[in-house]
């Protein structure tokens, strides 16, 4: 009886992208020109300095051009391949970018192999 639609076998829509509330998360440290972030353009082309951990045995060095890769954690990837992950508040907001078609590039600042831990400085172009 009825003839209503179903709804059961639709694909959900994911939910929309909002770069400024991810980033807005993060709380201070946004500030750019002297002023609040204003636009998801203006924080996607910014400079992030980017704490990353050491996961696939390869230690990059210092100066070496990385890019990121979306993913949960976001990947940090090298000249060699995935070189390690980045798992902060800040990751989440950059996902967000590279979701935007953002490519979010730099280099390696820093690395401590006995910790597995490094520093990189990326940025993005669109």
């Amino acid at each position: 009886m009825g003839g209503g639609q179903s709804f059961e076998n639709d694909t959900a829509r994911p939910p929309a992208v909002d770069i400024m509330a991810a980033a807005a998360e993060l709380g201070s440290g946004l500030e750019a020109s002297g002023g609040a972030l204003a636009t998801s353009e203006e924080f996607c082309a910014r400079e992030h300095r980017l704490a990353f951990r050491l996961t696939n045995g390869l230690t990059p060095t210092t100066g070496e051009g990385v890019s990121l890769q979306a993913g949960e954690p976001l990947q940090l990837i090298g000249a060699q391949g995935l070189l390690g992950v980045i798992e902060s508040k800040r990751a989440a907001a950059l996902n967000h970018c590279l979701g935007e078609e953002w490519q979010l590039s730099g280099t390696v600042l820093s690395i401590d192999a006995a910790t597995g831990k490094g520093i990189a400085l990326v940025s993005g172009e669109h």
